[in-house]
């Protein structure tokens, strides 16, 4: 059994006939385990900017059931160590991770495909990433990771066959 989901009420969210989106989060809570249905229905999105520049989280654990996460979604939570994503993620948004200077690595599940412009941009810690089967990782989207972009760090990053499109600076330091 996982851990404990974290309480519906510290969270803001629209709901669909297709199921939730979670548009923000009102909790203090360092780990944050974001249930996998709300009212009934899945939890399919997380929202533009929904833990945006939340510097108490250190632990995020997204259900299977989300299949989107936006823009800028955990953009600046300076103190993010951890991101646990289940299968069922197919796609991360523009700056989703930007500016997590604490978070040093990254497991894509193997449903993701496609990593958004500056996704990681500044996560300079991150030096460990597998991408899985990601297909397209856009523009800038691991610009900045110092770690990563690193000669002798070089090693730590997998890129898979499934790749298709790589994006301009996508790696630059």
């Amino acid at each position: 059994e996982g851990p404990t989901e974290t309480p519906v009420e510290y969270f803001t969210y629209t709901v669909a006939d297709a199921g939730v989106t979670i548009t923000g989060y009102t909790g203090k809570d360092k780990v944050v385990v974001i249930p996998a249905t709300i009212e009934g229905k899945p939890v399919i999105t997380l929202g533009n900017a929904a833990f945006k520049a939340n510097r108490t989280l250190t632990s995020v654990t997204v259900p299977a059931s989300v299949t989107k996460i936006g823009n800028e979604v955990f953009r600046g939570c300076t103190a993010l160590t951890e991101v646990n994503l289940n299968e069922g993620v197919t796609s991360i948004g523009t700056f989703c991770f930007g500016l997590c200077v604490k978070l040093t690595s990254f497991t894509a599940p193997k449903s993701l495909t496609s990593i958004g412009t500056s996704a990681f941009n500044g996560c300079s810690a991150l030096d460990i990433v597998d991408l899985g089967n990601v297909k397209n990782i856009k523009g800038s989207a691991f610009s900045g990771c110092t770690k990563l972009c690193a000669t002798a760090a070089a090693q730590r990053l997998l890129i898979p066959e499934t790749v298709v499109e790589l994006g301009a600076s996508a790696f630059l330091n």
